[in-house]
């Protein structure tokens, strides 16, 4: 298990404490974050146990439930999220804040709690900031973890069209259909998150008793709604390549049929003039021996280079 203690001092200066197995005394203008890498379950529960707490409410906090959630007591608020759907399953992160104190647990990497970490390098004015406030801010990176992987998407979307325009002939649903689950494995992820971001936003939601609402809070439900209506906006992005790929492979075949036109044309000239001098009426030209037959070949080679000359003029090959 791997426990980082960072205490944010807005008298003084933020200092990252070795853990000792008990809260140290906190002032009015500090915060402590607690983030435990925890595993295994044992030793999460003996960090859960120096926590404020009653029996009842630690096994909340330590119940590994599926699925975004958020719970509320006159204390404390405890809420669930989980990380972004990327190469491996979604990990949850549970988040316990208090006065003065947040704590987050995770038994997998968390790469927004990392990327706030390397944020908060040096002195900060975080100890200015309550709990709600740290809360939103924690959440805030949150959403930019889920931002951070609609840029790589679409990069993707665009180099698919570029391919689409530049090579129609191939067969590119394959593409479109991964990226089409990608988007919507996101989209789903963001969307379960909704009831908690929505309810941090209550105009009467207090993380615990004596807080303030925080307006950051509020801030925050807009701030999902943009990331998820980003998301949708990707969607729609592949929707569009989609739209693109038909309309582009509709095209490929509109030529594909005209040059199939043109030759069965081409064939079916040259077949009836065949047919014609192939009948058995003793008319003169059938007597002009090799001479006739060159003449024959002659009149179809000048056929079958005007009607090409014609198609290529009309544009049709």
């Amino acid at each position: 298990m791997t426990i980082t203690a960072l205490l944010f001092d807005a008298d003084g200066q933020d200092a990252q404490l070795d853990w000792t197995g008990t809260l140290p005394p906190l002032k009015p203008h500090q915060l402590l974050w607690l983030d435990l890498d925890a595993e295994p379950a044992e030793s999460e529960q003996a960090v859960l146990a120096v926590l404020p707490l009653d029996p009842t409410d630690q096994a909340a906090l330590h119940r590994h439930t599926p699925g975004p959630r958020l719970l509320y007591r006159t204390d404390h608020t405890q809420l669930s999220v989980n990380t972004p759907p990327e190469q491996s399953a979604q990990a949850p992160v549970r988040i316990l804040a208090a006065k003065n104190l947040v704590v987050t647990l995770h038994a997998e990497p968390a790469p927004f709690l990392k990327a706030l970490h390397q944020q908060l390098r040096g002195d900060t004015q975080l100890g200015q900031l309550d709990a709600a406030a740290f809360l939103a801010v924690l959440l805030n990176y949150h959403l930019e973890s889920y931002y951070a992987l609609l840029s790589p998407l679409e990069d993707s979307i665009d180099r698919l069209d570029e391919h689409i325009l530049r090579d129609p002939a191939r067969n590119h649903l394959a593409d479109l259909v991964r990226l089409r689950q990608r988007v919507s494995v996101l989209r789903r992820a963001l969307g379960a998150h909704r009831m908690v971001y929505a309810g941090l936003a209550s105009p009467e939601f207090t993380v615990f008793q004596g807080d303030q609402p925080e307006t950051l809070l509020t801030r925050l439900f807009q701030q999902y709604q943009h990331a998820y209506e980003a998301i949708s906006h990707t969607r729609e992005m592949v929707l569009g390549s989609f739209d693109l790929y038909m309309t582009s492979t509709g095209q490929h075949t509109n030529e594909i049929m005209r040059v199939l036109t043109v030759v069965t044309v081409l064939l079916g000239l040259l077949g009836v003039l065949a047919g014609i001098l192939g009948t058995n009426f003793q008319a003169g030209i059938f007597k002009s021996g090799e001479h006739g037959f060159r003449l024959m070949l002659g009149g179809m080679f000048l056929l079958l280079v005007s009607i090409l000359s014609l198609a290529r003029w009309r544009r049709w090959l």
